[in-house]
């Protein structure tokens, strides 16, 4: 198993990297470390929490590299998860900037869902240990194809 483990260094993606991690100790899985933004001012923040995820994977003896990108969030995981052949993609939420631009251009979260084709795990808030799951599948943010 590989995972996608996306990060931007935000309090938004403190909850994907901290379950990506426990997801991928207990499955022994390999792990890409998807830093994003790298270029622009808060890459240290995305450095440091790709570090972080990084140590501890590594210390559990875990295959883990890390992977930066210059564009913003939404369009790196769409760009990564096309480039590599991963099993699941492990995000947090993307909504950022105003009300206005969010409502013109649509939730990121909900347009990367759309773009991506590997199975996609949005950890909206703090998820230590996992309990249940429930599995939902539908077509209701979708177009239909033609």
């Amino acid at each position: 198993m590989h995972l996608l483990l996306c990060t931007d260094g935000t309090p938004a993606s403190a909850p994907a990297t901290t379950f990506g991690a426990f997801l991928a100790t207990s499955l022994r899985a390999k792990v890409t470390v998807l830093q994003a933004p790298a270029g622009h001012p808060w890459e240290h923040l995305a450095a440091r929490a790709a570090e972080a995820v990084r140590d501890e994977l590594a210390e559990a003896g875990l295959d883990c590299q890390v992977v930066s990108r210059s564009e913003f969030p939404r369009q790196a995981i769409v760009s990564q998860s096309a480039k590599g052949q991963y099993d699941i993609v492990v995000l947090g939420l993307l909504e950022r900037g105003n009300w206005l631009r969010r409502w013109l251009r649509g939730p990121s979260t909900r347009r990367v869902l759309q773009q991506v084709a590997t199975p996609v795990l949005v950890v909206p808030a703090d998820r230590p240990a996992l309990r249940r799951i429930l599995l939902c599948s539908g077509d209701l943010w979708y177009p239909a194809e033609t």
